[in-house]
């Protein structure tokens, strides 16, 4: 048999344990949505500090980083000067345009992978190669 607490019009407390149950649904909801939003803003920071370092070590250090996969051909990075650079709590973004200051490539960055490749030769250049 069970025991029901009455309200005053004669109906069981049952709308208070709906409510106590409403209210730790809509706490735990808010905390979920809130750790999923943090995560999904989070940037990757980035510290470097290299003299003359090669690309190739550079980009191994930026790949350890942030969990980006960097893709490239080994010939290509082979042209690439040495660094030089120091940045701390840089985003991916920054790091990387440091990197390729005054170099003979370029990246782009797609679906968490990092490409690097040749800068295209310009219309003007090949006009100018081919007379």
């Amino acid at each position: 048999m069970k025991n029901y607490n009455f309200n005053l019009y004669g109906i069981p407390c049952i709308k208070d344990k709906i409510l106590l149950t409403m209210k730790f649904t809509a706490v735990l909801l808010i905390f979920t949505v809130l750790q999923v939003s943090a995560a999904s803003y989070a940037q990757h920071s980035i510290t470097l500090s290299e003299k003359n370092a090669s690309l190739d070590k550079v980009l191994k250090s930026i790949k350890t980083q942030s969990g980006y996969n960097v893709f490239f051909i080994q010939s290509d990075i082979e042209k690439a000067t040495p660094i030089n650079i120091n940045v701390k709590g840089a985003s991916l973004e920054e790091a990387l345009k440091l990197c390729f200051v005054n170099q003979p490539l370029t990246y782009s960055i797609e679906s968490k992978t990092i490409i690097i490749k040749e800068k295209a030769v310009s219309a003007v250049k090949k006009a100018f190669f081919i007379k």
